[in-house]
C-alpha cells in the first residue's frame, strides 16, 4: 500500500471512530470542503424549533473537532494555530480525538481539549506543532478511553464558555461604538434597526446591559457584560475590535 493510500485509510479510520463517539450527543457536521484543522463541526442539539429560533438572537459556537488515527508509537502532530489564539490562550472550542489499536487489536482512543494539548503535548523543534507519541514516559493514561458522557460534557462546557465570551465581546463592541452618546445625566441609549429596538443601559461604570426587542414578534432578550472602566475602552471600526487603553 502506498503512503498516500495509507494516510487516507488512517484518516478515514480516525473520522469514522470519532463520529461514532459524537453522534449520540451532538449534531455532527462533516466538512464537505477542506477546512483546516476541522474534520467535524458539532452543535449542541436543540429540543424544539423555538430553541433554534432563540439561538439566532446570539452568536452560536460550533465545536471544532480534529480526528486522527496512529499506529504504534508513531508521532501525531497538530498545528499550534489550531489549538491556541494569537495570545497563546487555548481555544475553548477546539478538541482532538486520537485513535489507535492496542496489542490485542482492540480500538482505543485518546481525547484532548486545547488546554490538555498545550499542557501534555510537546513542541517540535520549529515550535510550529504540538506533538503526541506513546513512550515509556508518556502514556497519556488520564486521557485514554474516556466515557462518551465525560467527553460530551467537556465539549459542551467548552462550547458554552466560548459562546459566552463571544457574546460578551459583541456587547462590548456595540456599547463602545455608541458610548459617546452617554452622559452623566443619560444612562440609557436606544438604537433602532429594521428588525429590533436595542436598549443599551449602563448599570454602573463596570457593567452594561443590552436589551433587544424584536419588532415583529415582541420577543425580548437580554445580555450583560462586565467591561471594566468604560472610559478606557476604544472601538476600532476597521478591525471590529475593542482596545483597552493603558
Amino acid at each position: 500500500m502506498s503512503d498516500l493510500a495509507k494516510r487516507e485509510e488512517n484518516g478515514e479510520k480516525g473520522e469514522s471512530r470519532t463520529q461514532s463517539i459524537l453522534v449520540d450527543n451532538f449534531w455532527v457536521l462533516k466538512r464537505s470542503v477542506d477546512i483546516e484543522g476541522a474534520d467535524f463541526l458539532v452543535q449542541i442539539p436543540a429540543d424544539n424549533l423555538d430553541e433554534i429560533w432563540e439561538r439566532k438572537k446570539k452568536i452560536e459556537v460550533f465545536g471544532v473537532i480534529q480526528a486522527k488515527y496512529f499506529e504504534g508509537h508513531n508521532q501525531v502532530k497538530i498545528l499550534k494555530e489550531y489549538v491556541e489564539s494569537d495570545s497563546n490562550s487555548p481555544r475553548t472550542d477546539f478538541f482532538a480525538f486520537l485513535h489507535s489499536n492496542d496489542e490485542d487489536g482492540e480500538d482505543i482512543h485518546f481525547f484532548f481539549t486545547a488546554n490538555d494539548i498545550q499542557t501534555e503535548f510537546y513542541e517540535d523543534k520549529q515550535k510550529k506543532y504540538y506533538c503526541f507519541s506513546l513512550t515509556k514516559n508518556r502514556s497519556y493514561s488520564n486521557f485514554k478511553n474516556k466515557k462518551k458522557n465525560e467527553i460530551s460534557h467537556s465539549i459542551s462546557d467548552g462550547m458554552l464558555e466560548t459562546e459566552q465570551e463571544r457574546n460578551k465581546e459583541l456587547i462590548k463592541i456595540v456599547y463602545a461604538n455608541y458610548k459617546h452618546t452617554f452622559s452623566r445625566s443619560q444612562t440609557a441609549n436606544i438604537i433602532e434597526t429594521n428588525n429590533e429596538t436595542i436598549k443599551l443601559e449602563q448599570k454602573d461604570n463596570l457593567l452594561v446591559e443590552i436589551t433587544k426587542t424584536c419588532k415583529t414578534t415582541g420577543a425580548v432578550s437580554n445580555e450583560s457584560a462586565s467591561l471594566g472602566n468604560i472610559d478606557n475602552i476604544d472601538y476600532d471600526p476597521i478591525s471590529g475590535t475593542t482596545v483597552t487603553k493603558a
